[in-house]
C-alpha cells in the first residue's frame, strides 16, 4: 500500500514542510479553545500558519493515511458551534483524524460526534474548500465531503482521489 499525490493547490505563499508528530503532541483546537492531545504519531506534509498547524497529508503509526484536496463551489461547512458535538475547523480535520483514529471505520464511526466547521485562512482568503480521502491498514478507502447536503462518506472501492466531487462510489453515511 502506498499514498501519492501531487501538491495541486495553487501556488502557497508559504513554506510547506514534512512534519513529524510524536504521541501526546499538543494543538489548540482555536473553535472551542482546548487543546487536544494526539493519541497516535504521524509524519506529514503542510504548513503552519495563523498559529495552526495544517497538514495536506500524512501518515499515522497504524497505518491510517489521508490526504485532502480542494472541493471548490461544492464544499460547504457549518458556521455555528455546536454543543453536543465536538466542534472542529475544517482545515485541522486531517490533523485531528490522523492522530485521534487509527482506522477509517473510526473515523466513520466518529462522524456523527464531529461539527466541521468554516474557519476562515488568511491564506486562502476565506475557508479552504476541502474534501478527504482515506485509506487504512486493511485497504479500506473512503471519500469525506461536507457540502450543503450535509457531511457524506463514500466507499471508494478505486482508492484513487482528485478535486472533483463525487459522483460515484458507495455513500456510507
Amino acid at each position: 500500500m502506498f499514498l501519492s499525490r501531487n501538491l495541486d493547490f495553487y501556488d502557497l505563499p508559504v513554506d510547506y514542510s514534512v512534519y513529524v508528530l510524536p504521541r501526546k503532541y499538543k494543538w489548540l483546537n482555536q473553535q472551542e479553545n482546548r487543546t487536544v492531545m494526539s493519541r497516535y504519531s504521524v509524519v506529514g506534509m503542510g504548513i503552519e500558519t495563523e498559529d495552526q498547524l495544517g497538514l495536506f497529508d500524512g501518515l499515522n503509526e497504524h497505518g491510517l493515511m489521508g490526504v485532502v484536496h480542494y472541493l471548490e463551489g461544492f464544499a460547504a461547512f457549518n458556521t455555528r458551534l455546536r454543543r453536543d458535538k465536538l466542534n472542529i475547523s475544517a482545515y485541522n480535520f486531517m490533523l485531528f483524524a490522523l492522530t485521534q483514529f487509527r482506522s477509517t471505520d473510526e473515523i466513520v464511526s466518529h462522524l456523527k460526534t464531529i461539527n466541521l466547521m468554516a474557519s476562515d485562512l488568511e491564506l486562502t482568503d476565506g475557508p479552504p474548500p476541502l474534501h478527504w480521502i482515506f485509506t487504512d491498514q486493511e485497504r479500506k478507502t473512503v471519500v469525506i465531503e461536507s457540502t450543503d447536503d450535509g457531511l457524506k462518506v463514500y466507499d471508494n472501492l478505486v482508492g484513487a482521489f482528485s478535486n472533483s466531487q463525487i459522483s460515484g462510489g458507495i455513500l456510507l453515511t
